[in-house]
């Protein structure tokens, strides 16, 4: 049965008078059990990381925290998944740490606006 306005309002004012009366140990308890499972979330968030939806997740954090804008990063994930060739020199990419040419995500460093996926050649010399 739906609760009226005068129902919702008491309970949201015992919910913040428990949270009041209880801060404290609800803190304490949170404090706790982090540190009681901090092995077992690194193990999951190191599980996660390898599966596709995790490494998508690392990508698109690391476009955001060097200043890339796009409107819609899952589009530009999958641009970036299907990306085989450089647009500027047509290269093939090769692996990253393997010495060839790798692909990144050119972007406009005063603005952030993305560019283009390029080889790191034409991505340096774009600069």
């Amino acid at each position: 049965m739906p609760k009226t306005e005068e129902q919702k309002k008491k309970a949201r004012e015992n919910a913040r008078e428990w949270y009041r009366k209880n801060k404290e140990k609800k803190l304490n308890y949170q404090n706790e059990y982090y540190e009681k499972n901090k092995t077992v979330r690194q193990d999951k968030q190191k599980e996660y990381a390898k599966t596709n939806a995790g490494k998508k997740s690392v990508i698109i954090a690391s476009w955001k925290k060097m200043g890339i804008i796009h409107t819609d990063y899952g589009e530009l994930y999958e641009k970036y998944m299907l990306s085989t060739n450089c647009d500027n020199c047509g290269v093939i990419y090769g692996m990253r740490g393997s010495g060839g040419n790798f692909k990144c995500c050119d972007h406009d460093h005063d603005t952030g606006l993305f560019r283009n996926f390029l080889c790191n050649s034409c991505n340096l010399k774009r600069r």
